[in-house]
């Protein structure tokens, strides 16, 4: 109950007409049945989060009942994490010109990086992608969007050590310590303040940013001892869920809501490039792509 809401494995357990949100935590291959029994419960009109990678593939037929719920949300805090959040300001400001590049090193994870990448172009549709795997988790991402931007994600991750780097034409955006003697162009450094290991701030190039009401918030209310694993990593998440839940709670979701088909749109995604170590969706071209059409007619049909 640290932040008011209660959680439960069993539906006896709560007061259905008071449920307002239902946010599934549970192990993917369990979504079908856990979306039949809510189905079966009359309770399609709550608004529903199911978690990455939202459905395997095998289940795609699960989409039918998916869709008779009045909306329905993948639960991607990644996309509104507090540093990713501060360099969408900073690329929106246009202090480092235009977005060229974008690198994930030992950062990003599947479905959480490919959201994150997609949300700092602001794209929906991967044009192509290409992987060199080095070992059996070891594997380096490329994609290429519309427009000529490139990303990469280079496996496996080790969030605690990993780090990321965003180029444009005039500058950089990272969150770790590059010797500007040798470069003359504008880097922003993104960063925490850190008291006995619990982030109490976050700082562009070592001055500390104003704190939102969500952030003195989050650190008020943050217990570390309910925390099992306290990383600076699992910190930052819990802030991104607390950031992505306000936004939808406020209506202000319109360019974070993650819909459910993203998700499944994501989860498509790495299933093919898995296979062919691959991925060339042609209409990108015309920024439209048939995989949402396709994910679209699933859920309609009986």
């Amino acid at each position: 109950m640290l932040w008011g809401i209660k959680t439960t494995t069993n539906f006896e357990n709560l007061k259905l007409d008071e449920v307002d949100w239902i946010i599934v935590a549970i192990n993917t291959g369990n979504v079908p049945g856990l979306v039949s029994s809510l189905f079966a419960l009359g309770l399609t009109d709550k608004l529903l989060f199911l978690d990455t990678p939202v459905l395997h593939l095998s289940d795609l037929k699960c989409l039918h009942t998916i869709n008779k719920f009045r909306r329905v949300l993948t639960t991607e805090e990644s996309i509104v994490l507090p540093n990713y959040m501060i360099a969408k300001e900073i690329l929106a400001s246009g202090d480092i010109g235009e977005l060229k590049r974008i690198w994930f090193f030992n950062n990003g994870f599947k479905y959480h990086a490919l959201a994150t990448i997609k949300s700092l172009l602001d794209e929906k549709y991967i044009l192509k992608g290409t992987f060199l795997r080095y070992g059996e988790n070891c594997i380096e991402t490329t994609l290429n969007f519309n427009g000529g931007i490139k990303a990469s994600i280079i496996e496996p991750r080790d969030y605690e050590s990993g780090r990321f780097l965003i180029a444009g034409s005039q500058g950089l955006i990272t969150d770790y310590r590059i010797n500007s003697d040798m470069t003359d162009c504008k880097i922003f450094r993104i960063g925490y303040r850190i008291t006995k290991d619990k982030i109490i701030g976050f700082t562009v190039n070592g001055v500390a940013r104003i704190p939102t009401e969500l952030d003195e918030l989050f650190f008020q209310k943050l217990d570390m001892s309910k925390i099992p694993q306290p990383t600076i990593t699992h910190q930052i998440k819990i802030r991104g869920l607390v950031e992505y839940f306000h936004l939808i709670s406020s209506g202000d979701d319109s360019s974070f809501g993650y819909d459910y088909r993203e998700g499944i749109y994501d989860s498509i995604f790495f299933h093919i490039s898995n296979k062919f170590s691959r991925w060339y969706d042609f209409p990108v071209h015309f920024r439209c792509s048939l995989i949402p059409i396709i994910i679209r007619l699933l859920s309609l049909r009986n």
